[in-house]
């Protein structure tokens, strides 16, 4: 998941999990499934091979939304928090 958003590209998410809804409302690219109706499954796809102005659009937004969520310095700076917080100690 992390490689397609670095990558830029739209992503569909199953509505229950926490990217799901950190991505809702396709504010950061994503479209949202629900896993009991695969017709929103289906819908979705329909919806992303129907539009390249889509896809790209929907790509350029999850771009943004990883770089700005997961950088390298982000996540290794959560990294060093979760070690400091189990061990007790500084990296």
């Amino acid at each position: 998941m992390f490689d397609a958003l670095a990558a830029g590209q739209p992503v569909i998410l199953n509505v229950t999990g926490w990217l799901g809804q950190t991505i809702e409302n396709n504010e950061y690219g994503g479209i949202l499934a629900d896993p009991e109706k695969p017709e929103t499954l289906a819908d979705a796809l329909i919806k992303l091979a129907d539009s390249s102005d889509l896809c790209r659009r929907y790509g350029d937004k999850t771009r943004n939304f990883a770089s700005s969520q997961f950088s390298r310095a982000i996540m290794g700076a959560a990294r060093e928090g979760f070690f400091e917080a189990v061990n007790g100690i500084s990296i």
